[in-house]
């Protein structure tokens, strides 16, 4: 890939399929059979073909890649994550039995398209950086795992255009009856009910706090705490050595401009504030990250020897108790402490990234990191000190939390028998007599409006309610003007929505948007008749998944 990027680093591409069509869900089609693998393999069959383990692992570095790079993220393990793993497996085999294949040049563009826009240029020092950037989520990930999934994408959008194209075969009528429909402005009212109104009429009877308290023990509990010792090898000590080093060096000055001239306009902007910097502030810059890395590494190489003394000293038998602390001291290395602390907290006064984790996967067996921990201060060589169990609590011990959430647990039954009562008095096809808000007021309710919004809208950010957008549209899309929904659950209480009128999209607005709402609706139908025809092909294709 790098090689194609150097040639074609002139390119600038727009993807003529719409990149739009991203993920097709086949996993729980039922042309997709559930095996338990044991008959053909562990990881299923496709095409009456085992599906082999390098492929399987394939799949998943695809999945792994495609998470990161559209949503920031990586992939969590489970269903999700063996749906998608499955999906690419599929899609490849289609790529293969269709016989399509991706040229470096349009895989190259696609690349591009992907990491920095349809309109930025990707020369080599960027990708390069970008590659990095990657590898620190993904460790081990190279140059040709991008250019396969990049050929593997390529291949699916030619598939998508082949067997979705069909879905792109709708009216202008079709298309204008949807945009009317999806910014149709719908106007709500809102009737209001609160837990803390109900607060109040709570009492806090003894047995029944025993009660709840017996009911919900498992809530009441001390995690696991740790506590940990380290050895801490900051920076600050080994920056005259790294200027030592550099001192030998006779073109350093070559280096650093080499550098800034490979990190192109990259290099005049400061990373964590986005501050423009002139020629010398970023030569500067470069010669102290020069400087640092330095640091950084003989860090290392002390916290790597601290390491290897203890496994010298232990001589590949069992750990014995206090050899950590033996060599340390006989290194003169101070060595710290931290207090008891839980896995999500971390310790306290330690800011290094990662330090929680390493604690708690160390074992009393093995109870010393094998590699240093680096942080942006120095690096961290750590060995366990206590386990201390997790263990349910005494009543005694948590009697104020308990009353507080029995308190809240039944204001919030309250408000909500409340809220459905008045609910009851409602219904869908009659409007209420004397008015909805009225109504709402004499049941003990606040009543407010909410913004205007339609089916196309995304987000309501000036919203009163705490109801995500889309519960929102689904609560509401299907009243006639008039009519209310059902009582509907907060985290506080509950609401009950009234719909008060409908207002018809503007005629500016559809001249205005219609021609861009009509190739996203088109996209849209080649998405899903694209996801049928591959629904269908995991039959063809005889995917079996195994449940396990």
């Amino acid at each position: 890939m790098i090689g194609s990027l150097r040639k074609h680093q002139s390119w600038v591409w727009i993807i003529a399929i719409p990149f739009v069509i991203v993920s097709f869900v086949v996993f729980f089609s039922p042309a997709a059979k559930m095996g338990r693998g044991g008959e053909r393999g562990s990881y299923g069959s496709i095409n009456g073909r085992p599906i082999r383990s390098e492929e399987f692992n394939a799949a998943r570095n695809l999945a792994t890649l495609q998470s990161l790079l559209r949503t920031g993220q990586l992939p969590r393990e489970g269903q999700e994550l063996k749906q998608e793993i499955f999906n690419r497996i599929l899609i490849d085999e289609a790529i293969r039995h269709y016989r399509i294949q991706a040229s470096p040049e349009v895989t190259a563009k696609f690349l591009r398209n992907l990491l920095v826009g349809e309109n930025a240029t990707l020369d080599l020092p960027t990708y390069q950086k970008i590659l990095a950037n990657i590898a620190t989520r993904i460790p081990g990930v190279t140059d040709q795992d991008l250019d396969s999934y990049a050929r593997s994408e390529v291949g699916r959008l030619h598939l998508a255009a082949i067997f979705g194209g069909p879905g792109s075969l709708v009216t202008p009528a079709e298309v204008e009856e949807n945009f009317r429909r999806a910014n149709e402005e719908m106007i709500v009212e809102a009737a209001v009910v609160s837990s803390t109104n109900f607060l109040s009429r709570v009492i806090a009877d003894p047995s029944a706090i025993s009660n709840y308290f017996s009911l919900n023990q498992s809530f009441y509990r001390q995690s696991e705490q740790r506590s940990a010792s380290y050895v801490f090898f900051p920076l600050t000590n080994y920056l005259a050595e790294a200027d030592a080093q550099l001192a030998k060096q006779t073109n350093m000055a070559a280096i650093v401009e080499n550098r800034f001239t490979q990190m192109g306009t990259n290099a005049l902007v400061e990373p964590l504030t986005g501050r423009q910097l002139t020629k010398p502030e970023a030569l500067d810059r470069i010669r102290t990250e020069f400087r640092e890395s330095i640091a950084g590494s003989e860090a290392r190489r002390a916290g790597a020897k601290l390491i290897n003394d203890v496994y010298e000293a232990q001589k590949e038998g069992p750990y014995v108790a206090g050899l950590f602390e033996k060599q340390a001291v006989e290194s003169k290395l101070a060595l710290l402490n931290t207090l008891p602390f839980e896995s999500a907290v971390g310790p306290l006064g330690v800011s290094a990234e990662g330090f929680s984790e390493a604690t708690f996967a160390l074992t009393q067996a093995k109870p010393f990191s094998i590699r240093p921990l680096a942080s942006g201060k120095g690096i961290y060589v750590l060995l366990l000190k206590q386990v201390i169990p997790a263990r349910l609590l005494p009543l005694d011990a948590v009697r104020a939390q308990v009353i507080a959430d029995f308190k809240r647990e039944e204001s919030m039954k309250l408000a909500r028998n409340a809220g459905e009562k008045f609910a009851s008095t409602l219904t869908n096809s009659t409007p209420v007599a004397k008015g909805f808000a009225a109504a709402a007021k004499a049941a003990g309710m606040s009543v407010v409006p909410l913004p205007k919004f339609s089916l196309a809208t995304q987000a309501l950010p000036e919203s009163p309610l705490a109801v995500d957008i889309r519960l929102l549209k689904g609560y509401t899309s299907g009243l006639k003007v008039g009519a209310s929904t059902a009582f509907v659950p907060l985290q506080d209480g509950g609401v009950v929505m009234h719909l008060v009128s409908k207002q018809a999209v503007d005629a500016a607005k559809m001249r205005e948007e219609l021609p861009a709402y009509a190739q996203r609706f088109r996209e849209q139908r080649v998405y899903y008749s694209f996801s049928e025809w591959l629904n269908r092909q995991a039959g063809e294709l005889k995917l079996v998944v195994p449940q396990s």
